[in-house]
């Protein structure tokens, strides 16, 4: 067996080696003609640029904070039943039912909150990397001021951040009934 796939690792590798040869690179099954003259309006800009470039970004943890905040809203219902169904666990906790299960709640924002907060982590950490790269020197040798194009990578981290949070426990309060 092992001399069978030492074998087909071979053959692999010898098939990738006569496609690298082969390739022709830059170019495409299909063509693609030459751009617009002139940059669209989300382009312009460069708080609107650097907020086209984090749309996807804040989309994914936008919707890591939904899939948190439903899930752990569909097992709030279910830890609401289980404080109703068992008072014990609630004396356990030295709080009533309906406490116990406001503190739950209260324990997913707070990790709604950090996921949203891991966001904006992210965002800024774009933002040093830039300047570290020698790439923010691009933007500030046109006729931008260092303010200003701090802002543009700090302020779609903030408005991203509260996306994040907002989506999170919007999914949470449409979930949890307790």
């Amino acid at each position: 067996m092992p001399r069978i796939a030492a074998g087909a690792g071979l053959l692999l590798v010898a098939v990738a080696m006569a496609a690298r040869i082969r390739r022709d690179l830059g170019s495409a099954l299909f063509t693609r003609g030459p751009g617009r003259p002139a940059a669209g309006p989300s382009l312009v800009g460069l708080l609107t640029a650097t907020a086209r470039v984090a749309a996807p970004a804040v989309a994914g943890w936008a919707l890591g904070g939904l899939f948190v905040g439903a899930v752990f809203g569909f097992a709030g219902d279910e830890v609401a039943k289980v404080f109703a169904a068992t008072p014990e666990i609630a004396l356990l906790l030295g709080t009533g039912q309906a406490e116990a299960t406001e503190g739950y709640l209260r324990l997913v924002v707070l990790l709604i909150a950090l996921l949203a907060t891991g966001y904006a982590v992210s965002a800024l950490q774009r933002v040093r990397t830039t300047e570290r790269n020698g790439l923010g020197d691009l933007t500030l040798a046109a006729s931008v001021s260092r303010t200003r194009w701090l802002l543009s990578g700090v302020l779609p981290g903030l408005l991203g951040s509260a996306v994040v949070l907002a989506a999170g426990t919007a999914a949470l309060g449409g979930r949890s009934r307790a």
